[in-house]
């Protein structure tokens, strides 16, 4: 029903999850072929960390992100960076 009205479906799980939830592309297309379909995963669709989830501070690990910020006595202070990014790409 919502799908109908909606204008773009983005979502960010892990590959299989949005077919598994009957979400995927291919069934949603055929239910809502307006609908703008944005898929963003943390590690992509294909290759060894695909199934991994991924979130803000463990991009931001990954990245190189997290060492350099904080206080030296204290634990590091993370970034947003990553979230940022992926939405901006999603914009695009």
């Amino acid at each position: 029903k919502l799908l109908k009205k909606a204008d773009v479906l983005v979502e960010g799980f892990r590959p299989g999850v949005m077919q598994r939830l009957g979400l995927d592309y291919e069934t949603v297309r055929g239910q809502a072929p307006q609908l703008v379909y944005c898929s963003i995963s943390a590690f992509g669709q294909t290759g060894p960390y695909a199934l991994v989830a991924g979130y803000g501070t463990m991009g931001a690990a990954i990245g190189g992100m997290v060492q350099p910020t904080g206080w030296p006595d204290q634990p590091p202070a993370g970034s947003r960076r990553p979230s940022r990014c992926a939405s901006a790409f999603a914009t695009l």
